[in-house]
């Protein structure tokens, strides 16, 4: 028998033909396994149906989405400013020129009008007070005029 060094002892024969035959036993599970997960990433075949051919009219439906935009419009402006009240037509409703289209709340307009009416009514009191004092000599002439513009202005 041969004695060998403590430090180096030889890997007998049958140790390498073990390790071989684990690494190819490793090797094939692990193609193995990669083909089974290549197989199973597939979809699944789908049953083919088959049909008759006929030839007939069809209705052809479209489902589309779209904006719808008027074939013609028109900008409205009033005249005057104001809250409206009340709106006299339909949207997309033929209108012809004299038509009522919108009411505005005349409110403002009927309280600027007494105002003025009472306004007028004071200026021509006013001409005939300063009228009645000038012919007594009382005021200036500038007084009477002013009085006279005033009286006009409202007319």
């Amino acid at each position: 028998m041969k004695r060998t060094s403590a430090g180096h002892q030889a890997i007998p024969r049958w140790a390498y033909l073990l390790f071989i035959v684990l690494a190819a036993f490793v090797i094939y599970r692990i193609v193995q396994h990669r083909a089974e997960v290549a197989k199973a990433s597939q979809p699944p075949i789908r049953p083919v149906l088959v049909a008759k051919v006929v030839s007939r009219d069809v209705p052809l439906y479209l489902d589309e989405i779209g904006t719808c935009a008027a074939y013609e419009t028109v900008q409205v402006q009033a005249q005057v400013t104001g809250q409206i009240i009340g709106r006299h037509f339909q949207d997309g409703a033929d209108v012809k020129q004299g038509d009522l289209l919108f009411t505005i709340d005349p409110r403002p307009f009927q309280a600027a009008l007494d105002q003025a009416k009472a306004q007028a009514a004071l200026d021509e009191v006013t001409l005939k007070r300063q009228a009645d004092l000038r012919a007594r000599n009382v005021i200036s002439p500038q007084d009477l005029d002013t009085a006279q513009a005033n009286s006009r202005k409202s007319e």
